[in-house]
């Protein structure tokens, strides 16, 4: 059908009289092909995806007295050619894009009768002469953009109307009283307009009407009674009118009613006492917001078709009377906002009686002063209650057992009541609730278990209440969860539950965790940084300890943010949501420290305390990325690093044993370099000077000597020499002696042709063995590791491994610590790390990386680390 409509077979169909494709998925413009039908009377081409402007080759398919586009994607203005069509009786573009004027053009169509421009985006008055069309049965210009105002004389040429649909728009101006002229209206719809000024009594002269819309409008006074005229009228809207006074008590006796609105007006007075006695139609009540008062007459159980009765927010009294329960077909009751009261008796009898409501979906009774107990029958409602709010009106004793019986409720609100007791396990079996609010009550025990299998779970306010012992590590499991509210409790972290569990951080869907006035003890949980959701976090005035997590920086919806009244210490956190926080958030905390805004004492250098693991994970993953650090592991690297070689002509290894070698003095390496002579001079790094030296037996060495300006990096100066000594390699310079004094230290270094051959320098001997270093850090293994032997050496182990199996070299423990969460930045800077190691230890001197381009690029390594893991560069500098 779709190829046919779009080819140019279509056109051939000459002898077409009705084209109906409604209800399908055709889509694009329509073919231009349509234009050669012209027998055609008839286009129907609703509700489908057609798009582009409303083509103008439909204007030439004269005889057409039917064109019908609605519910599709047509934009643009309405063709002012479509007036070419003189036979056209119906017209509609409802539901589409169109936007622009009305054209007065359609004023021509003189025999059109039902002209539907409705849900469009159409502007500008309505032209005066629609207003002529005789013939017209309706007029549809429902949900546009319309303004002006109506004539006086819109009904004086419409006497064959029957439907004026004009709500949703911007129409000003009174209701004209002329359209009492259209004898034959029967749906009139004003609503939802700026129209001012009194209602119309002439309204009431259209006896035909059934349907009046009058709602969300400005009117004034009160309701004419002329109105209670209408006997046919089926459905009466005016809510949100503005209108007040008393109801006529016509109104609620026009027989032929079934919906009643009036709701948010100012009407007043009692209901009449023979409400229900005309009006067995009645199916729907809407009164809520208004001031009715005085008893629910006993005169509406004859209205036995009701489903809707909304009598909410008004100043009814008296009790809720038992006969309500004989509506068989009730599905919303809304008593909430009233002052209605209980008998004598501390049941809540009518809720008994309205168990006999099978199809009871929503039950509002909050706000009233019922002063009662839930009875056990509360169990027996139907499968079809969803709604049970009764919040906020004196009800007291436990929430009984058979609360789970109601197995299809999805929210369940007794807020601010006088409830005692524990909450009952058998709210496991409300599987598809949503929202459990039971706050401001005085509810008792632990926080139930049960809860965790609730998965439908989307909020739980259990504020205000004496809910005592640890939060289950089980509320991880209720993922569903948006608002989690257990503030002003006495929740603790008894044994052995332990501290705010870190499985919170596993709702990540969470927006607000209030868990504020309890008794928690440990720290915040690093698991929250995970709820990237979360809009709200409240945890002052329990007993929480140790430092603001840096993990929360991640939390970029976060606006509202209180630590206050605990005891927290260390640096509050400055990234991230923090920007925008103030000391409101932090107030009256042991030792906090930071940002001048929070109006804390600035954090001290020294006086920074860091969690074991956190100190542990930096030391470990950032030592040798740290420029300061890594300086001082060259210098003592380089220098001391000793590797086996064979003695020539002998089977032995020779060894260097720094605790027991026989130390040379300052003079005679003086003597050995005549002076540290320039011209003895083999190189100078970046952190030591390389001469060669003859000693009194003649054999050559070569002295290097260290910078002093780094004196404190060598307190252990034997000790690191005894441990990096003991590394094992066959490329490391063998250590021959050395020689340490308060301002002198240097080590004497066997010579090697390497020194002098075409300018290479100590430098890249240097850079060799701090390759090999930076591979036994971040591997844990020696070169000297039984695992290595034959073509495998440590280099060539971590060389296999690079790029895509970097993880299976290096130390596992650097890819598990819990403070930085970002395993791929781990692995990334792992791997970077070995191919830095890796360029440094190449076979051939001129082809290894200097010592300049290897801090630069360790230090870029370090910074784009600690920049994926939320860290501040400086603090890798605090632990050195």
């Amino acid at each position: 059908m779709e190829e046919l409509i779009k080819s140019a077979h279509l056109g051939n169909l000459s002898f077409l009289i009705f084209l109906d494709i409604n209800k399908n998925r055709f889509h694009g413009g329509l073919p231009n092909e349509l234009a050669n039908l012209r027998r055609l009377k008839s286009i129907n081409l609703g509700n489908n995806n057609f798009t582009g402007s409303i083509p103008s080759f439909l204007t030439s398919l004269l005889n057409l007295q039917t064109l019908d586009l609605s519910n599709n994607d047509f934009s643009g203005a309405i063709p002012a050619s479509v007036a070419r069509i003189s036979d056209l009786q119906y017209l509609n573009f409802s539901w589409n894009l169109l936007d622009g004027n009305i054209p007065e053009e359609i004023c021509k169509i003189r025999r059109l009768q039902v002209l539907n421009l409705e849900s469009n985006q159409l502007t500008g008055d309505i032209p005066p002469c629609i207003f002529n069309l005789t013939d017209s049965r309706r007029i549809g210009f429902t949900s546009n953009k319309l303004t002006g105002k109506l004539p006086e004389n819109i009904c004086d040429n419409l006497p064959t109307l029957k439907g004026l649909h004009l709500s949703g728009n911007e129409l000003n101006g009174p209701i004209p009283q002329g359209l009492q002229k259209c004898h034959q209206l029967q749906r009139l719809s004003l609503s939802i307009n700026r129209f001012t000024g009194r209602m119309p009594r002439e309204i009431g002269n259209l006896t035909d009407l059934r349907v009046l819309h009058l709602g969300l409008l400005n009117l004034e006074g009160e309701m004419p009674r002329e109105l209670g005229d209408l006997k046919k009228l089926e459905v009466f809207g005016l809510n949100e009118c503005g209108l007040g006074g008393s109801v006529p008590e016509s109104i609620f006796n026009i027989s032929a009613l079934r919906i009643l609105t009036m709701v948010d007006n100012f009407f007043t007075g009692n209901l009449p006492a023979n409400i229900g006695l005309g009006t067995q139609n009645l199916q729907e009540i809407y009164l809520g917001m208004n001031k009715f008062r005085g008893i629910i007459p006993e005169s509406l159980s004859n209205a036995s078709k009701l489903t809707i009765l909304d009598l909410s927010n008004n100043t009814f009294s008296g009790s809720i009377p038992d006969w309500i329960g004989n509506f068989e077909d009730l599905q919303l009751l809304q008593l909430a906002l009233n002052r209605f009261r209980n008998p004598s008796s501390p049941k809540l009898g009518f809720l008994t009686s309205l168990t006999k409501c099978r199809r009871l979906n929503e039950l509002a009774i909050a706000g009233n002063h019922l002063n009662g107990e839930l009875p056990s029958s509360i169990g027996n409602f139907s499968d079809s209650l969803t709604i049970f709010s009764a919040q906020v009106c004196g009800i007291s004793g436990e929430i009984p057992e058979e609360i789970g019986n109601l197995s299809s409720l999805a929210r369940l609100d007794l807020f601010g009541n006088d409830l005692r007791g524990e909450i009952p396990s058998s709210i496991r079996r409300l599987k598809k609730i949503q929202q459990l609010y039971l706050l401001n009550n005085s509810l008792t025990g632990a926080f139930p278990e049960e809860i965790c299998s609730l998965r439908n779970l989307g909020a739980i306010r259990l504020s205000s209440n004496q809910i005592s012992g640890p939060l289950p590590e089980c509320i991880g499991n209720v993922t569903s969860l948006r608002y989690l509210h257990l503030d002003s409790n006495r929740f603790n972290s008894s044994l052995p539950a332990g501290d705010i569990p870190t499985t919170v951080g596993g709702l990540e869907s969470l927006l607000v965790l209030d868990l504020a006035n309890n008794r928690l003890e440990g720290s915040i949980p690093d698991s929250l940084g995970r709820i990237l959701s979360l809009e709200e976090l409240d945890e002052s005035r329990n007993d929480l300890t140790g430092e603001v997590p840096k993990s929360l920086e991640a939390l970029l919806y976060l606006t509202y943010l209180n630590t206050s009244f605990n005891d927290l210490s260390g640096e509050i956190p400055n990234g991230g949501p923090f920007v925008n926080f103030t000391r409101q958030s932090f107030m009256s905390n042991k030792a906090l420290c930071g940002a001048s805004r929070f109006q804390v004492p600035p954090c001290l250098l020294r006086s920074r305390k860091k969690s074991r693991r956190k100190r542990k994970l930096l030391i470990t993953m950032c030592t040798t990325l740290g420029i300061a650090s890594m300086v001082l592991l060259l210098l003592v690297t380089f220098a001391l690093l000793k590797r086996r070689r064979k003695r020539q002509g002998s089977g032995t290894i020779q060894t260097f044993d720094v605790a027991t070698h026989q130390r040379m003095s300052y003079h005679e390496l003086e003597e050995a370099t005549d002076g540290f002579n320039e011209s003895n001079a083999l190189g100078k790094g970046g952190f030591s000077s390389v001469y060669k030296g003859r000693l009194t037996d003649g054999s050559f060495v070569a002295v290097k000597v260290f910078d002093m300006e780094l004196e404190g990096a060598f307190k252990s100066f034997d000790t690191e020499c005894e441990l990096l000594c003991s590394l094992r390699h066959r490329n490391l310079t063998k250590v021959v002696s050395s020689c340490s004094n308060v301002d002198f230290r240097a080590l004497i270094l066997e010579y090697m042709a390497e020194y002098g051959v075409e300018g290479l320098v100590s430098t890249r001997s240097d850079t060799y063995s701090f390759g090999i270093v930076l591979m036994e850090t971040f591997t844990r293994r020696k070169p000297s590791d039984e695992m290595f032997g034959g073509e495998l050496s440590l280099k060539q182990w971590v060389k296999n491994s690079i790029p895509s199996e970097v993880t299976t070299v290096i130390d596992s423990n650097l890819l598990t610590r819990e403070e930085c969460s970002n395993v791929d930045a781990k692995v990334e800077c792992c791997l970077s790390v070995m191919e830095v190691a890796l360029k440094c230890s190449e076979e051939w001197p001129e082809m290894r990386m200097s010592m300049k381009n290897a801090v630069m690029a360790l230090n870029k390594i370090k910074l784009k680390f600690l920049a994926s893991c939320g860290k501040e560069s400086t603090e890798i500098g605090r632990h050195h």
